[in-house]
């Protein structure tokens, strides 16, 4: 991961959005630094988004912003990005709905008949239950391991602008 300083001399274009109807909130916008213009940034929630703010942010994949996984706000330290709490959800919901899905298949009727038939229909739908929940896991580990990376480097900044490990941008 990148982290890279910025001030937002103007930001534009700023939409706050849901993932479906009770999902995770997250923010698309536009901003310009140092006379270059970024567009369709997107990062989790619904943060006030300034002129003249300074953030340290991360980059997942060094100079592209579409891969911004959080800042912090140098003013404030305050961290924008995963939510902690929205992820353990996310991952309850998932594996909750995997579970509830998978018994309804394995007392199927329809998959009984075709359980006598040949098991590939029920192993088939097993299989997509097993992927569902083996994806919200991954999701959450990815979200908690941003998180973590986001507390490091507000930790960094707390004790002082060289401990940052800025690569400028």
């Amino acid at each position: 991961m990148q982290s890279v300083v910025v001030t937002f001399d103007r930001v534009f274009d700023v939409q706050r959005l849901t993932r479906g109807r009770s999902g995770p909130k997250y923010t698309l916008f536009g901003f310009e630094s140092a006379g270059k213009r970024y567009f369709n940034v997107e990062v989790d929630g619904w943060p006030e988004l300034e002129a003249g703010a300074t953030v340290t942010a991360l980059l997942r994949t060094p100079g592209n912003w579409r891969t911004l996984v959080g800042w912090v706000e140098h003013g404030s330290q305050r961290i924008v990005g995963p939510d902690d709490r929205e992820t353990r959800r996310s991952a309850l919901v998932g594996v909750m709905v995997a579970v509830v899905l998978f018994g309804f298949i394995l007392n199927s009727k329809r998959f009984a008949a075709a359980d006598a038939a040949g098991p590939w229909a029920t192993f088939v739908a097993a299989m997509v239950c097993a992927v569902a929940v083996v994806s919200m896991f991954f999701l959450a580990y990815r979200q908690t391991k941003d998180l973590r990376a986001l507390k490091a480097l507000q930790d960094s900044l707390t004790r002082g602008p060289s401990a940052a490990g800025d690569d400028g941008g």
